[in-house]
């Protein structure tokens, strides 16, 4: 039967596990993010003079900056640039996390036996 300290140890190790995978959940998606928003932001200041200009037969019209936002960053040219930095990003982030957690796990469990 286990004692309570190794009990209590255990128990800290899961939530030590939990609070780390987290963190590199949070780290694979709110980076990306960040880039994707920037980049719009930056569009969005470069070009901006209050009218959203007309797609085909859609003439301009007169929108705020949140819609000429919208319109940008969904549009069929920024959309695989967008899906790019995702990539690009997971790409080298992945494997990172991956690797780190591996080394924390066998560092940890090197130390038990």
């Amino acid at each position: 039967m286990k004692s309570d300290r190794t009990a209590n140890s255990g128990k800290s190790r899961v939530w030590s596990w939990f609070w780390r995978i987290l963190l590199a959940l949070v780290v694979l998606i709110i980076p990306p993010f960040l880039f994707s928003a920037g980049a719009v932001a930056y569009i969005v200041a470069q070009d901006y003079n209050g009218i959203c200009p007309g797609i085909m037969d859609i003439p301009a019209y007169e929108c705020t900056v949140w819609e000429f936002a919208w319109r940008n960053s969904l549009s069929p040219f920024a959309l695989p640039f967008h899906f790019l930095i995702f990539l690009s990003y997971w790409a080298i982030a992945i494997p990172g996390i991956i690797a780190v957690l591996i080394w924390k796990w066998f560092s940890e469990n090197s130390k038990i036996h």
